[in-house]
């Protein structure tokens, strides 16, 4: 390998706070970064489909501000000159187009900033483009994982398998050292199961702290906004620029007490399970750790309640208007189980149930200053499967409904590789408000885990 490349993959797998010192120090510019993370998207990018459209003049016009910027003296903060890109669920102005994944609205032309663009623009970073997703969020069915105007996203540990969900391009392009960070969206597990198949970190914050102007509804009261990058503390900063207010990070007090989910060994694959003992002993040496069973609850219950009723809300227009009988996977072609009416009285009895349901577990995992368990059954699916044959009825881990529903935030980074030498994950997660306290003791045992990269062949 030569020097150049050498140091070209350096780059692309450094963390925020190594590129920042890189572009403070001179050794590097915001337009050598844009140039390096332009190439890898359309080189690689578009190889993997990971990517939906990009607009190179606008990204190198916003890197030359950048530096501008920094020679008279004018730092933006950490995110300044850095590049990343969004996940085409997020409106962005022209050139940028806006399809939701959907070859319906393919060349679709919105004409404004998402505002949670709007602040990582103000916040200095360099906007490259739209990163790939599954059509309209994945909210209607799909067997095979081409269902996308992109086609079947692949991932970067190995381009037979998938990346997962529907963030598909943010966590292929994140894990693939393609963009420093982008932006992707989560309903149920659309943040961090993508992430954890793709050796990425995964942050589903807290509901409502990031501004959801702009992004595709799904479901009102559940959707949210978060960022993927390459490591805990990238995710916080990138979460300061863009949340509602500012996300405290307290003082630490002693050692964090984690309760420690047990994966499921009946379900669980076996490299899963042995991976999360392996982050379990990394984390008894700076936290007590001790066993935690989750309440037995209808959080599934009233996450489906909820969900497909505003659902319905959402995507009415959609299927009148004929846009889901343009879809690419058969089976959403007909609005599926979000054609019918809404029960409007079954969905307000359970937005009064979850308030029961989230001050019944704020009272168990009080007690906790984070919980941690696997982050996704298995391992990334690979292409040739289908979506039933390979998950069966359910893909995510019990806590992603329960942090769905409630509201809490998340944080899903790599604890190793499983089958097919493909990345598995371990999540933490908090209380609403614990966006921060979840990202420092992740922090801590990010640097006592193997790193994860996907094979040379794959990145350069």
């Amino acid at each position: 390998m030569t020097a150049a490349l050498t140091l070209a993959l350096t780059l692309a797998f450094s963390d925020l706070p190594t590129l920042g010192t890189a572009l403070r120090s001179g050794r590097t510019t915001s337009l050598v970064l844009t140039e390096l993370f332009l190439g890898r998207l359309d080189r690689l990018g578009r190889k993997w489909r990971a990517v939906a459209a990009i607009d190179p003049e606008g990204a190198r016009e916003d890197a030359r501000s950048a530096d501008a910027l920094l020679s008279q003296g004018r730092d933006l903060g950490p995110l300044h000159g850095i590049p990343f890109a969004v996940k085409d669920i997020l409106a962005t102005r022209p050139p940028l187009p806006t399809s939701w994944g959907a070859a319906a609205f393919r060349d679709r032309q919105l004409g404004f900033d998402a505002e949670a663009v709007t602040r990582l623009r103000q916040a200095g970073a360099v906007l490259l483009g739209k990163l790939a997703m599954i059509e309209l969020a994945g909210m209607l069915p799909f067997e095979s994982f081409d269902a996308s105007a992109t086609g079947a996203c692949r991932n970067p540990f190995d381009l037979d398998a998938w990346t997962g969900d529907s963030s598909s391009g943010p966590a292929a392009a994140v894990g693939g050292g393609l963009v420093p960070f982008a932006i992707a969206s989560e309903t149920r597990g659309s943040i961090v199961q993508p992430a954890a198949f793709c050796g990425a970190v995964g942050l589903r914050p807290t509901l409502c702290l990031v501004p959801s102007h702009g992004a595709m509804p799904v479901s009102q009261t559940v959707d949210r906004l978060g960022p993927m990058a390459r490591h805990p503390g990238d995710c916080l900063r990138v979460l300061q620029a863009v949340a509602d207010g500012p996300v405290e990070v307290a003082p630490p007090s002693g050692r964090p007490r984690i309760g420690l989910i047990a994966p499921d060994k009946g379900r669980d694959e076996p490299e899963v399970i042995a991976n999360f003992e392996l982050v379990a002993a990394a984390l008894s040496s700076f936290a007590e750790t001790v066993p935690a069973v989750v309440p037995d609850l209808p959080f599934e219950e009233v996450y489906q309640d909820i969900v497909v009723y505003e659902a319905k809300r959402s995507f009415r227009p959609l299927i009148a208007d004929g846009t889901v009988a343009r879809l690419s996977s058969p089976l959403a072609r007909d609005g599926a189980y979000l054609a019918g009416p809404g029960d409007a009285a079954r969905y307000h009895a359970a937005l009064e149930r979850r308030l029961e349901l989230i001050e019944a577990w704020a009272a168990w995992a009080s007690r906790f200053d984070a919980l941690a368990t696997t982050t996704s059954p298995k391992v990334a699916a690979p292409l040739d499967t289908t979506f039933s044959a390979y998950f069966g009825d359910d893909d995510h881990e019990p806590i992603t409904t329960i942090g769905a529903v409630l509201g809490l935030p998340a944080l899903t980074l790599p604890s190793g590789k499983g089958r097919r030498d493909l990345p598995t994950g371990v999540q933490f997660v908090g209380l609403p408000g614990d966006d921060a306290r979840i990202c420092k003791i992740a922090e801590q045992a990010f640097a006592r885990l193997p790193r994860v990269l996907p094979p040379e062949a794959n990145v350069t």
